[in-house]
């Protein structure tokens, strides 16, 4: 990014305080969202000209305008300027390796793709094709950076490109997000508890100490790592959740709790300690169609990972999950954010921002899905799950993606934190498969 070749004419854009704040790529850790869809077979043709149709012209081809825009730095501020002689095909491209068609060579490649930057020099994202995975299927590798918006912004426009039985994906998402989205009680309540809470809540935060444990504190080395559960039946998640009297969340979230517990057991050298995590939530309003923007708050949930008793750590999970439900945590940090990037440098926001982030283990974060079986371009969508980036000192990030009667958990490792997350992946499920036992 820089000034150079600017010129008066150029149409530029300030990237807002909440965007800028991810432009942030470090050696050792990359804003960019990766992501993996496997279809029946799909040409890159037929995938260039189903984005170029849904999502390069959607609404007069304002609709989603980053895709085409690359960042610039003027005047000290990064600013978004529409890219001359753009090509579809500098972004949506071929991949073609004999190694990528077995599970273990893509996920080798998609672990040393994470630490691959995007160019500034043309819009920052990617899907990449790999042509022949598997059985007769085709991988798309998308790299979106976090600049152009999170998970809640992002999802959509990867569905806007997909069909299903009768009901455009787009409504089945809007009436899915009704549900899902946004904060819970009145806005004013949350308002109200924000402004009286919001001082003390960021005064406690900041003296706490940042987790020491197994998996955190080491330094970074930047080599990445990603695997990822095999497809977890929702429908039977959903009757263990009913007979437990907990959410679908509140299962998941024990799941990983207990993975780590367990995880640390074939580490006796090395206690798991304390282990927090930085949750994305969404800040949006029941009624808000989500924009090419981040609007979501991090906050820090801590896994109940030091009780022993798997029925112990549901309760405790439950209990903290309906706490934040509740709670003003997400207006709070949120509103900290705004005021931080507006009155701050960029470098001071930025580092501010770090600090809290540096208190936790790993980044955590719930995106679903639709419902319904999917196909593009007249291919079936067999699977699809995500990579969340980590910032600052964390070195491990937990996706969970529901897509479907499936969800997938996927994990993102810096080697010196988790050297096989595969073996982490390992004790989620088998957690999973003891808490539909329990009971």
């Amino acid at each position: 990014m820089s000034d150079q070749g600017l010129r008066d004419s150029d149409r530029l854009e300030p990237v807002a305080g909440r965007d800028g704040v991810w432009l942030q790529d470090t050696d050792t850790n990359l804003m960019v969202i990766n992501g993996v869809m496997v279809t029946d077979r799909l040409r890159v043709e037929d995938l260039r000209r189903v984005w170029h149709e849904r999502v390069m012209q959607a609404g007069g081809g304002d609709r989603y305008h980053r895709f085409r825009k690359s960042i610039v730095e003027h005047r000290g501020r990064p600013h978004w300027r529409e890219v001359e002689n753009f090509d579809l095909a500098d972004h949506i491209f071929e991949v073609n390796d004999p190694a990528l068609r077995t599970k273990e060579g893509l996920q080798e490649y998609i672990g040393r793709q994470a630490s691959v930057p995007l160019p500034f020099d043309r819009p920052p994202w990617q899907l990449q094709v790999i042509p022949e995975f598997g059985d007769g299927g085709t991988v798309v590798l998308s790299r979106l950076h976090h600049v152009l918006g999170d998970g809640m912004a992002l999802v959509p426009v990867i569905f806007s490109m997909m069909d299903t039985g009768g009901v455009p994906v787009e409504k089945a998402m809007a009436r899915q997000q009704v549900k899902t989205r946004g904060m819970r009680g009145k806005v004013w309540q949350m308002g109200l508890k924000a402004s009286l809470l919001g001082g003390p809540l960021l005064a406690a935060r900041a003296v706490q100490r940042p987790d020491r444990s197994l998996v955190h504190g080491q330094e970074l080395s930047g080599t990445k790592k990603v695997s990822w559960t095999r497809p977890l039946s929702l429908s039977r998640i959903k009757e263990a959740k009913n007979k437990l009297g907990a959410t679908v969340n509140d299962v998941l979230m024990t799941c990983i709790a207990g993975g780590f517990r367990h995880y640390a057991d074939g580490h006796p050298e090395e206690d798991i300690g304390r282990l927090r995590v930085s949750m994305p939530v969404n800040v949006r309003s029941p009624s808000e169609t989500p924009k090419m923007e981040n609007k979501f708050a991090a906050v820090i949930f801590e896994l109940p990972v030091h009780l022993p008793d798997l029925g112990q750590r549901l309760e405790e999970t439950k209990r903290r999950m309906d706490a934040l439900k509740r709670s003003a945590e997400p207006m709070i940090y949120y509103g900290a954010v705004n005021v931080l990037v507006k009155a701050l440098p960029q470098g001071a926001s930025r580092g501010l921002v770090d600090f809290y982030a540096r208190k936790c283990s790993a980044v955590l974060t719930n995106v679903p899905g639709p419902r319904d079986p999917l196909s593009i371009a007249g291919q079936d969508v067999r699977s699809m799950l995500f990579w969340v980036p980590q910032r600052a000192n964390i070195g491990l990030g937990i996706s969970i993606f529901s897509f479907s009667d499936e969800v997938r958990i996927g994990i993102i490792s810096d080697v010196a934190v988790v050297a096989e997350p595969d073996d982490l992946v390992a004790e989620i499920e088998a957690e999973l498969e003891r808490l539909y036992a329990h009971g």
